[in-house]
């Protein structure tokens, strides 16, 4: 299972969409088609994008996002430092 996997399958639907969209543009970045710059342009945007969201939400689930957001930030982080 690939460190996306557990973050596809949370049970909030704006991290498990924000997790399938970095993980297809890690695909991308993996083979080529994006280049490091990229990639992390379409990352932050993306994240900064669901933080937004996830800041109108009730205080219980922003906490849950916020923490899954942290994490897939790491990822994505690991990700563009190792290639």
């Amino acid at each position: 299972m690939n460190s996306f996997q557990t973050l596809i399958q949370h049970e909030d639907a704006v991290v498990a969409n924000a997790a399938m969209l970095l993980e297809q543009f890690t695909k991308q970045f993996q083979a080529g088609e994006l280049t490091q710059d990229e990639f992390k342009q379409l990352a932050d945007d993306l994240l900064d994008m669901q933080r937004i969201e996830a800041l109108a939400l009730d205080l219980d689930r922003n906490t849950k996002i916020a923490e899954a957001f942290q994490q897939l930030a790491r990822i994505v982080g690991a990700i563009s430092k190792f290639v």
